[in-house]
């Protein structure tokens, strides 16, 4: 990016991205079973740092899920929206997973706070700063993972994992989108998440036809999302689009893959 930058042939475009990546909880089992320790495992996590290192700053911080959506700037003031250690200790403290003094990982009835991390693609960097970002909670985390997907989708689909992190778009009909994720049957629902509320919500949907309505009933959603957590948002990857200054009129779409092509775009010679 940095060499397109310099260039006098092209200009580089930084698109906001609607998409959330988000680490994925098994919360079939322990300890993520547990609400207080997803909810600790998220105020726990520094996206400023994330977007900062993993990113070189070309992202943004997801606070709650739909916080990267430009449709939804409520939500960019729910959920994890700033670094709270003292927070997250008390919620692992209340679950029972304490730390002793001088001890560098918490345990509960001697069995100490460990799991696994998995990335896939080029998400290496992000894991390990995730892991010594929870590491300072007193969590050992493990990271493996490849750049190959299939390492990760043999992993998930055997139930041998513990956390992963993956990124979709949030932006569409939200009824669609939402219901694909945290709906008890959801085809993206790899956490098995079936919580009566959110059924609710999302049945909410079925009586509702005007585009406010049905916006504001996806911040319900997201609410809620934010209380339980059965995944946690991170950050939106920006996309960079570079562009032949021979092209004129171009005007970014936050939908990177597509464009329009319009009366007022042309190009010289």
């Amino acid at each position: 990016s940095a060499r397109i930058q310099r260039s006098r042939t092209s200009r580089l475009y930084t698109i906001p991205s609607t998409d959330c990546a988000a680490a994925y909880l098994n919360i079939a089992k322990e300890p993520f079973s547990d609400v207080r320790v997803r909810q600790a495992l998220a105020w726990s996590l520094d996206r400023d740092e994330i977007v900062n290192v993993s990113y070189n700053g070309l992202a943004r911080t997801a606070p709650s899920w739909l916080g990267t959506n430009v449709a939804y700037p409520e939500a960019r003031r729910v959920g994890y929206t700033r670094l709270d250690l003292t927070r997250a200790a008390r919620l692992l403290d209340e679950a029972g997973w304490t730390l002793a003094s001088g001890g560098k990982v918490r345990a509960r009835n001697g069995k100490p706070l460990k799991f696994s991390l998995i990335w896939w693609g080029g998400g290496k960097p992000t894991a390990e700063l995730m892991q010594a970002q929870w590491a300072k909670m007193g969590a050992q985390v493990e990271v493996l993972g490849s750049p190959d997907y299939g390492l990760l989708d043999s992993l998930r689909s055997a139930g041998n994992w513990d956390v992963f992190v993956e990124g979709w778009g949030t932006d569409g009909d939200p009824e669609s989108v939402l219901s694909r994720h945290v709906a008890a049957d959801g085809d993206l629902n790899y956490m098995k998440y079936n919580d009566a509320v959110m059924t609710d919500l999302l049945k909410g949907f079925e009586t509702l036809t005007d585009a406010e309505d049905r916006r504001v009933q996806a911040l319900h959603i997201n609410q809620r999302h934010a209380d339980t957590v059965p995944f946690i948002p991170i950050s939106s990857r920006a996309r960079l689009n570079a562009v032949s200054t021979k092209v004129h009129g171009y005007v970014p779409h936050f939908q990177w893959w597509q464009y329009e092509v319009h009366s007022d775009l042309w190009v010289s010679s």
